[in-house]
């Protein structure tokens, strides 16, 4: 009998089931939640029930409605880590009253210890009024060195040289995204708006027109 020919099949034959559990082990792998939630108010601070809770991931462009509720201010999404969304990524929120009279649009940058938590908890919002139809500006900043690398939490000044109305763009110390939130009432079509972006140490000066479009579409993205 030859048995290192039979020791050699034997050893194959366990490597071949230990690659097969292996492989379905990774398949099986579940996803890691990643949970939002919260409770959303009117701009008087009373109870705003079965409001529009609508959240896009700002860097892969997935978009979702949180589950809310008639009778209820709270609002819940459950949504998947490493699928969904990942640390340092920006989602956005678009909250607005179930008869659309108050509203509000904000940022923000999801954490590393958020991942690690399971989700973004107790998220409250509280509702606008706004005078006139938002007009909302984002982007993301980069260093001019080839190779597009991200500038995080750098200074992002913008002014309307129309009015000489001066605003400081939202911005955060782990993510090169940018975000300020005017209305109609801020800008107009026409309106030469100038973009001061700096890091402390290097600067750049930008103008930019606004077109008509812009306004119609709610904002320069």
């Amino acid at each position: 009998m030859n048995t290192k020919g039979l020791f050699s099949t034997s050893a194959l034959a366990v490597a071949a089931v230990a690659i097969m559990l292996a492989t379905v082990a990774a398949t099986s792998s579940p996803s890691i939640p990643y949970i939002i939630h919260g409770k959303v108010f009117y701009r008087n601070g009373t109870v705003c029930n079965g409001s529009m809770v609508n959240i896009t991931n700002m860097n892969n462009s997935n978009e979702w409605t949180a589950k809310t509720n008639a009778s209820c201010n709270y609002y819940q999404l459950m949504l998947a880590n490493g699928t969904d969304l990942n640390a340092s990524e920006v989602l956005q929120f678009y909250v607005t009253s179930p008869d659309g009279e108050q509203s509000k649009v904000l940022s923000h940058v999801v954490t590393e210890t958020e991942v690690n938590n399971g989700g973004l908890f107790n998220y409250n919002i509280t509702l606008e009024a706004p005078p006139g139809t938002p007009f909302i500006i984002y982007g993301w900043v980069h260093y001019n060195n080839g190779n597009g690398t991200p500038c995080n939490g750098s200074s992002v000044n913008i002014t309307n040289m129309n009015t000489s109305m001066h605003w400081q763009a939202e911005t955060n110390a782990t993510s090169n995204y940018f975000q300020l939130i005017l209305d109609t009432t801020n800008v107009s079509a026409g309106n030469v708006l100038v973009f001061n972006v700096s890091d402390g140490t290097q600067f750049n000066t930008t103008n930019h027109t606004v077109t008509q479009s812009e306004i119609n579409n709610g904002g320069l993205f």
